[in-house]
């Protein structure tokens, strides 16, 4: 449950950089005087007092060490807010403070005075005033700067202890469930979570309130309940038939994958939007307690990893042989990927669920030994053939003269990789490393299936291409596609960090930092300084491009300048363009 919620937070973290509006003219110090005013507001707003009791109680905490590791996150975001008020808070008076700066430069430099230099008294007088002014207007940004920097070391010693948390959660030896006396343990936990399901619903049945609830949502929870099944059953098969048929009339190959991978969503889609109108089919009835609303609300989270799992196994293995494959293996070994991968799909998914009702205390962590002990030892079996899967494709791959292609090696290092991991996660899982064992299946199995879309997203964008520019084949020799598919993979790494541990505070740190920029003496550089410099010079290079052109066709051919000195000309005024506007910029 953690490691599914951990990559959804993931996936919202990739918008920070469109939701978030100017960063750097946010974070800048050199604002307009409307920004400093602005900063001069916000930072006199900041309560220190209140900060000083935040702080405080984030060294008690980090003292002792008791809280638990929800708390501290909810202390960190706190303490990360702060630091963002700090960070804006060192920029205030910018203008001001620029503008008394200036004043005191024109009074000239200051007289030696071991040296015996004096100057005028009202000169004197009049710098003395300006220093005195401008160390008033300092002491906010001081102030600022101080807090920042204690901020940012609570937030570092907060992330130490959760990092050995995690470490020592990892390490930690719990029950083994080859022990049998923990099989009746296990049997008693299940016995009371379904007892405490069946209570619920009986104590909802006697109560009037609920009964009266159930009468008059009962039209909806039939209607819901029935459009849900219908697309939870029909809704793959009929998105499956609409993509044969688009695949057959499309002449085109690249239209055809293109259209055949958006139809192919509904596979996706429907069934998961049948389960989720289930589920709020049983919850209108009003039947269900905690207990039931933990499980209920959890199903759409299985559905969306086991839909998911088996989209992505379709895609990755073809059933029609037209279809592009990214694997080179044949029908049967096809066929075999496609249950390989809805089979750990459907693991994954009760995985979720275990996590979710021992997240509860639903269970005991001795039944959740017992309970999750078949399923890692079925997803490492899966694991091993899929694996085997991925080592046949290397060898089935054609080999050059120059021997097999990076990418064929990366393939069959991954599948060895797969093949030793599936074997060891039930070891560890049957000696009693339950979270070890855990990480070691599911972590590679989300990481292949985020390398398959990946591999998916990259064939659609180069599809487009090939549609875009109307050449069958462009994609390959073309540059933008090369650049849209590196963009695609540095957005995945920060899924990539989250399926191997890596915590959204990690990543939203990392992205802090980004925005803060760096310092230079007294001078922040932000990434909206960056921006406006390649804004500025792009400006300046397309006005360069476009005079060079103009003179090559309007002007040059109008003189008497042989070709020679005409492509001498333009070369020296591309020069003369780069050099200016890098000098502007």
């Amino acid at each position: 449950m953690h490691r599914l919620c951990r990559l959804l937070l993931g996936l919202a973290l990739l918008t920070l950089p469109i939701l978030t509006p100017n960063p750097g003219a946010l974070l800048s110090g050199a604002q307009p005087l409307a920004g400093a005013a602005w900063a001069q507001t916000e930072a006199e707003a900041i309560d220190y007092d209140e900060w000083e009791r935040l702080a405080t109680r984030a060294e008690e905490v980090l003292a002792t060490g008791q809280a638990s590791t929800e708390a501290l996150e909810i202390m960190r975001g706190s303490l990360a807010n702060w630091r963002t008020r700090f960070l804006q808070g060192q920029s205030i008076n910018a203008t001001q403070i620029q503008t008394l700066r200036d004043q005191i430069s024109a009074l000239g430099a200051a007289p030696d005075t071991e040296a015996g230099e004096s100057e005028p008294e009202e000169i004197a007088a009049r710098r003395a005033a300006l220093e005195e002014r401008l160390a008033e207007l300092q002491v906010p940004i001081r102030t600022a700067e101080e807090a920042y920097s204690r901020a940012s070391g609570l937030i570092r010693q907060l992330d130490a202890l959760v990092r050995e948390r995690q470490a020592a959660e990892l390490t930690e030896l719990g029950p083994t469930p080859l022990n049998p006396a923990h099989y009746a343990t296990a049997w008693e936990d299940a016995q009371t979570l379904l007892r405490g399901i069946a209570a619920e619903f009986a104590a909802a049945w006697s109560m009037e309130t609920r009964s009266e609830l159930l009468r008059r949502n009962g039209p909806v929870v039939v209607i819901l309940g029935l459009i849900g099944l219908v697309l939870a059953l029909r809704g793959r098969v009929w998105s499956a038939r609409i993509a044969d048929r688009v695949l057959r009339r499309s002449s085109a190959a690249a239209r055809a994958v293109v259209l055949t991978t958006l139809v192919s969503l509904g596979q996706l889609v429907l069934p998961l939007v049948g389960l989720v109108l289930m589920v709020l089919a049983v919850l209108s009835t009003g039947m269900t307690g905690p207990i039931g609303e933990t499980v209920l609300r959890i199903i759409p989270v299985m559905g969306l990893t086991f839909f998911v799992a088996r989209w992505l196994g379709a895609l990755t293995f073809p059933r029609d042989p037209e279809m592009p494959a990214p694997l080179t293996l044949s029908a049967e070994q096809r066929t075999e990927g496609r249950l390989h991968s809805t089979v750990l799909g459907l693991l994954l998914a009760a995985e979720t669920l275990l996590q979710a009702l021992g997240d509860a205390d639903m269970l005991s962590t001795a039944a959740l030994a017992v309970l999750d002990f078949p399923i890692l030892v079925i997803a490492g079996l899966f694991m091993m053939r899929l694996g085997h899967l991925l080592v046949l494709h290397s060898r089935n791959a054609p080999v050059t003269d120059e021997g097999r292609q990076l990418r064929d090696q990366v393939v069959m290092v991954l599948g060895r990789l797969t093949i030793l991991l599936g074997v060891l996660g039930p070891v560890l899982a049957a000696i009693g490393y339950r979270a070890a064992a855990n990480f070691a299946i599911f972590s590679p199995v989300l990481t292949l299936a985020l390398l398959a879309a990946l591999i998916l997203l990259q064939r659609v964008q180069s599809r487009v291409y090939d549609i875009t520019t109307k050449r069958e084949g462009a994609s390959s020799e073309g540059l933008i596609p090369v650049l849209v598919n590196l963009l695609i993979a540095v957005l995945a790494l920060p899924v990539l960090a989250l399926i191997w541990g890596a915590r959204v505070s990690d990543l939203t740190e990392l992205w802090s930092q980004f925005l803060a920029g760096f310092s230079i003496g007294t001078t922040r550089i932000s990434p909206g300084d960056f921006m406006t410099f390649a804004i500025v010079f792009a400006i300046g290079y397309v006005i360069t491009r476009m005079l060079q052109g103009t003179l090559r066709n309007t002007v040059l051919p109008k003189t008497r300048i042989d070709i020679g000195g005409q492509n001498a000309l333009i070369s020296v005024l591309g020069y003369i363009g780069f050099f200016l506007a890098a000098v502007i910029a």
